[in-house]
């Protein structure tokens, strides 16, 4: 008899639906991986898909800043960033 238990994950939702969160739209976690404005996905990719495709993307800028870092010799990877960082100022 009786109702299944709840699935993983299932218990967690129910705990946060009162506080009635407001999850994210593909758009707004484009924007944090820096995709740029006119970026979009065709029509016939599913909102879940979008999510999915996202999910598994890195932000360009945080892997072009480790690979300067990892790759240049001791202290240039941060000298370049932040000459970078100085340019993008002006």
């Amino acid at each position: 008899g009786g109702a299944p238990p709840p699935r993983e994950g299932e218990k967690s939702l129910e705990t946060l639906r009162p506080l009635r969160p407001r999850f994210f739209l593909p758009r707004e976690v484009a924007n944090l991986h820096g995709f740029p404005p006119h970026f979009g996905f065709p029509p016939e990719v599913s909102t879940r898909k979008q999510y999915e495709l996202l999910g598994n993307s890195l932000s360009v800028q945080v892997v072009a800043t480790l690979l300067r870092y990892l790759l240049l010799p001791a202290g240039d990877g941060m000298a370049v960033e932040e000459q970078r960082r100085r340019g993008s100022e002006a």
